[in-house]
């Protein structure tokens, strides 16, 4: 086989592969943007930029930490360190907290039986948070890139 047929190969084998990583982080990309935008925080820039005067939204207090507050140019995102950056990611966007309140949303309940009747349950504790427009506190957060 003359050489330029295997150079030929490498050359579509390194092209395929460009190609392929290029799509993979384009598919990656996706997955961020749709994760932030079902964010609170997505979800408050979304109400804002559509007009609305009231923003709600609840969230189990045990996922804190797995919810994007920014998103950097690059697309790199941020994630909470506890409920007050998802609360400030909020505010960010143009709303003012009006009020919350929390509930135990069971989940599993058991009760065994004996002298002590004991109950097992299990289940998450949900804050819900509503905030009203404010105009004032409209300054989204950004992230520089690198720095999520």
């Amino acid at each position: 086989m003359p050489f330029w047929r295997s150079e030929e190969r490498g050359t579509r084998a390194v092209e395929e592969w460009n190609r392929q990583l290029l799509a993979d982080e384009a598919t990656e990309r996706k997955r961020v943007d749709q994760e932030f935008d079902e964010s609170p925080t997505g979800r408050a820039r979304a109400a804002y930029d559509d007009g609305l005067e009231i923003f709600q939204f609840s969230l189990p207090l045990d996922e804190v930490t797995s919810v994007p507050v920014a998103r950097s140019a690059s697309g790199e995102v941020h994630l909470a360190a506890d409920i007050s950056d998802v609360l400030d990611a909020v505010v960010r966007e143009g709303w003012d907290l009006h009020s919350f309140s929390t509930v135990f949303a069971m989940r599993t309940a058991s009760v065994t039986g004996g002298e002590t009747g004991r109950a097992d349950v299990s289940g998450d504790l949900v804050a819900t948070y509503v905030f009203l427009r404010e105009e004032s506190s409209h300054a989204p957060l950004e992230v520089p890139g690198g720095s999520a």
